[in-house]
């Protein structure tokens, strides 16, 4: 039997509640053959996990899943620990950085626009243990073996998923551009960035509960008629 429109109204508002809405997420992978601002790399490595949920119309919150992975595999000059002290990313044309709607993790808990980090440029969007992108202080940076995780909200009049695809398009053709910095590197130089990650997309599927209470609200819906039969 198929729901009434205010039974899928219900259904759809849930699912947005859950955070079951149209998930997707690109994995950025930065290890053996990113690019590094040091020859040989130093053989600090890191992930970032961009995953696009649909929140409303024309916005869509960004959440990153961030982890220093120095050391699971040993490249470069070997380094077996880090501080991953900061992400830089390019945005999409036409998509923009909710004001105000940032939320930092436990080690990278600032955000600044137009981040700098040469040789590899200037980013839109730069999440960091602090104000200064290319340097300072790296004590309270995530370190190796661990992740944060941040949130924003972007404007944009694509969905989650097709912005997913452009994005993931955009990092793969190199239209767009993402870094990682890393201090107290015990290799090499001591400190790495890193640019020309690794592109992977897959999708987010909804949470369990969110298919559960779509089902039970298909089942409110046929004891409905039932009872009005």
């Amino acid at each position: 039997m198929r729901l009434s429109s205010t039974i899928k109204a219900a259904a759809v508002a849930a699912l947005f509640a859950l955070g079951g809405t149209a998930a997707s997420a690109v994995t950025l992978q930065f290890g053996e053959s990113a690019t590094s601002s040091n020859s040989p790399p130093t053989g600090a490595s890191g992930t970032v996990e961009m995953t696009f949920s649909d929140i409303g119309a024309g916005l869509v919150e960004l959440s990153m899943l961030i982890t220093n992975t120095t050391g699971d595999t040993i490249f470069g000059a070997g380094a077996t620990a880090s501080k991953l002290t900061g992400v830089g990313f390019d945005l999409l044309s036409g998509v923009s950085y909710v004001a105000g709607s940032f939320s930092g993790g436990t080690y990278l808990d600032t955000l600044i626009i137009n981040a700098a980090l040469p040789p590899f440029g200037i980013f839109d969007i730069g999440v960091a243990d602090n104000g200064n992108f290319l340097g300072g202080n790296a004590n309270g940076a995530l370190p190796q073996g661990l992740s944060d995780t941040v949130t924003m909200r972007l404007s944009s009049s694509l969905l989650a998923a097709d912005l997913d695809a452009a994005f993931a398009s955009g990092f793969t053709s190199g239209d767009l551009a993402a870094s990682l910095r890393f201090q107290q590197v015990n290799a090499g130089e001591g400190s790495d960035k890193l640019t020309d990650p690794t592109v992977d997309m897959s999708p987010v599927p909804i949470p369990a509960a969110g298919f559960l209470l779509v089902a039970g609200l298909g089942g409110l819906a046929v004891l409905r008629r039932r009872a009005a039969a």
